[in-house]
């Protein structure tokens, strides 16, 4: 919960990036985040550059590239779908992954 709580802040922080996931009752273990001006895709193939891991849709809908069904019925905009990624977490998360994870979502915005 507190790995959840603090990625969670952190991106509020950022001018480019718009939370998706709900503030209330929400898996712990996923955070759904949307860029302004850079494709998901993008900031996906970005960050394994830098070995770090995130999808831009679940497991069950990642053979299927139409835009993720939930964010559209939430959000009506297809610009902030397909911006989106899916940042999936584990209790064994460190807290200094979740700062590496930061400073290079940071570069992000230089894209």
């Amino acid at each position: 919960y507190l790995i959840f709580n603090r990625i969670s802040k952190l991106c509020q922080t950022f001018n480019n990036i718009i939370i998706n996931s709900p503030n209330h009752n929400y898996s712990i273990y996923v955070l759904n985040i949307s860029f302004k001006n850079v494709k998901g895709e993008t900031v996906v193939h970005f960050l394994e550059k830098n070995d770090i891991f995130v999808s831009t849709t679940s497991a069950c809908n990642s053979t299927v590239k139409n835009l993720d069904k939930t964010l559209m019925a939430t959000f009506n905009d297809e610009q902030r779908t397909i911006n989106a990624i899916r940042i999936s977490l584990s209790k064994d998360n460190t807290k200094e992954e979740i700062d590496q994870f930061i400073k290079i979502l940071k570069e992000v915005e230089k894209i």
